[in-house]
């Protein structure tokens, strides 16, 4: 489909506007049709706004809603830091992973995030064009369980492919899945 079939959702990273830039040099012919999720893996940059990026030929659209879930005190931590370094926290977010808040100012749990998510979820429900969502590996899980049919406490273990386009096509019995590697 054209860029003019196709919103554009995204966070405030700025991983999200260098995706966002890199898709101008995509040729006409290559499209993304139903709802999609660009993984990236890149870490949390400053926030810029979407406007700027009109050349792209995409209706884009930036929001805090598509950040990542917030690891509070343990921002910037990987899980094997955590692990090793605190084992007390390692220990009571396997006990409880979709309600485990992270400790410290704006720590999030993944029920907060699918709590947050809200919003978005019923945009990309009303919407009857191609959407493409540029968002952080939890973000993505989240999303990606909701439409799929995941039970709630199966999302945070949900494993999905890095670099690549998730397509979700909805229909009437559920939602099929396929993925278009970027490499």
């Amino acid at each position: 489909r054209s860029g003019a079939d196709m919103l554009v959702l995204m966070g405030t990273s700025m991983s999200h506007s260098l995706t966002l830039s890199a898709m101008s040099s995509w040729s006409d012919g290559d499209s993304v049709m139903g709802t999609a999720f660009c993984h990236d893996t890149a870490g949390v940059g400053s926030c810029y706004d979407a406007s700027n990026y009109e050349h792209v030929g995409f209706s884009a659209t930036s929001t805090s809603l598509l950040n990542e879930l917030d690891g509070g005190d343990f921002t910037g931590r990987t899980h094997q830091e955590i692990k090793l370094d605190f084992p007390d926290v390692w220990s009571d977010r396997n006990r409880d992973p979709v309600n485990f808040r992270f400790p410290g100012a704006g720590g999030e749990s993944y029920a907060d995030v699918l709590g947050r998510l809200r919003p978005i979820i019923l945009e990309l429900e009303r919407q009857r064009r191609s959407v493409l969502v540029l968002c952080q590996p939890a973000v993505q899980r989240c999303i990606y369980g909701y439409f799929t049919g995941s039970r709630i406490d199966q999302i945070p273990d949900i494993q999905l492919p890095t670099k690549c386009v998730l397509e979700l096509r909805p229909g009437p019995y559920g939602c099929s899945t396929s993925s278009e590697s970027l490499e």
